[in-house]
């Protein structure tokens, strides 16, 4: 299911705000939307591991990470090294970010 997800899907922008939010440590980001991203990266994480995880309650953000990730060992990298908000720090925010990017162009 996760292969046949468009690789141009614009579901992550919600999720590259909220990591643009977290690279800069001026920004305050509010408690909803840190645990929205914790909870799309833990079901990201989950997808990469097992793509025969997926329910009804998977959220399109999710499937769309793992899609990433499965086609971006660095993006994995960078995420696998977040397990909490508070583990995401600038540098984190902002590799997430560039790789992230980077995918998106093709």
């Amino acid at each position: 299911m996760i292969a046949a997800t468009p690789t141009s899907d614009t579901s992550l922008g919600l999720v590259r705000l909220i990591f643009s939010l977290a690279a800069n440590p001026s920004q305050n980001v509010p408690e909803g939307l840190k645990s929205h991203l914790v909870t799309v990266i833990t079901e990201a994480k989950a997808l990469h591991e097992n793509p025969h995880h997926v329910s009804a309650q998977t959220s399109s953000e999710s499937i769309a990470l793992a899609l990433e990730m499965s086609s971006n060992p660095e993006l994995t990298a960078a995420v696998d090294e977040i397990t909490t908000f508070e583990s995401i720090s600038t540098v984190i925010a902002n590799k997430v970010l560039e790789k992230m990017r980077h995918y998106s162009a093709y």
